[in-house]
């Protein structure tokens, strides 16, 4: 059966640590939960979370960050799209991870890791950055998918998105 799936997935690139058909049934083990970083680097102190996780906004907001801001790689993985301000990172066949509101300097088809710079927040761009996670194509809320640096970056952020639930 192992040679098999060598020949049907190893003969045509895919790594050895990939499960497609894992992939394919929703392995757990496939996912990355508490592995992603936040896109911004912890020194950035004055940033806010203006939007929290909701079905209208789907994403998290950080907001407050200057001018020449260094937007990062949250996770490994391919870049599949960039339309300037708004950068797709596929991690496997089911999880992506989309950022937005800052110049990409990423190019699609490129490989990229986790903490990588991918971007600058501009004067030609919003003084905002998006992170939303997607799983199957559809937004989910992202803290679960955050490692527990990410959480306490997170958590010491100003948050000013109308209550006190980071997802609802």
């Amino acid at each position: 059966m192992k040679l098999g799936w060598f020949l049907l997935f190893g003969m045509f690139g895919c790594a050895a640590n990939l499960d497609p058909l894992g992939d394919l049934l929703g392995n757990p083990a496939t996912m990355p939960f508490g592995q992603m970083n936040l896109p911004l680097s912890a020194s950035v102190a004055s940033v806010g979370l203006s939007a929290p996780y909701r079905s209208g906004t789907p994403y998290f907001r950080l907001t407050g960050m200057g001018y020449q801001t260094q937007v990062f790689a949250p996770i490994d993985g391919l870049v599949v799209q960039n339309m300037g301000t708004t950068l797709k990172i596929l991690y496997n066949a089911r999880v992506s991870v989309v950022l937005g509101g800052f110049l990409s300097s990423a190019v699609a088809g490129v490989r990229v890791f986790r903490g990588a710079a991918v971007g600058t927040v501009s004067s030609m761009s919003s003084q905002q950055v998006t992170f939303e996670v997607d799983v199957d194509g559809v937004p989910v809320c992202p803290l679960g998918f955050l490692n527990s640096q990410a959480l306490s970056q997170l958590y010491s952020y100003t948050f000013s998105g109308g209550g006190n639930s980071y997802c609802n």
